[in-house]
């Protein structure tokens, strides 16, 4: 369920950002997108090179992220990747710096998702451990409960 509505949202995005996409003509160059495109260019690979480093993660962490990180996620990463390459290459046609404003933008708030679920999965897990050490602390009488004070 999960991973249709954040490709719903992606999509969502997608639409908006090929209907508001900014005109490129002789007073709109686009090289005025330049910033746009090199700014999508980077998270995404940013978010590559996370992904990459999962391998140094423990064993459960990392069962949890691939859950969510799958092959979908890395096709958004790569077609994002190009939609901000191709727009940052001057002398294209103003109809492909539209589909590549929308697909770029499309990639980036779905790779932003899944990375916002990835870290309240994790962030959830770390309450519920803390939780159960505390409560294994307050069974053993290794510990104190809290005080009214604070």
């Amino acid at each position: 369920m999960r991973k249709y509505l954040v490709g719903a949202v992606a999509v969502a995005a997608g639409v908006l950002a090929y209907a508001y996409a900014p005109k490129v003509d002789v007073s709109h160059p686009a090289s005025d997108l330049n910033a746009f495109f090199s700014g999508v260019a980077s998270v995404l690979a940013a978010v590559l090179v996370a992904i990459a480093l999962l391998s140094v993660l423990p064993a459960a962490t990392a069962l949890r992220v691939q859950q969510v990180v799958g092959r979908l996620t890395l096709l958004g990463i790569a077609l994002g990747e190009v939609a901000a390459l191709v727009g940052l290459v001057p002398g294209r046609s103003r109809h492909v710096y539209r589909v590549c404003f929308a697909v770029a933008a499309a990639a980036t708030v779905y790779v932003l998702v899944v990375v916002l679920s990835v870290a309240a999965i994790n962030l959830g897990q770390q309450f519920k451990t803390a939780a159960l050490q505390r409560g294994n602390e307050l069974a053993k009488g290794t510990s104190t409960p809290p005080s009214a004070d604070g």
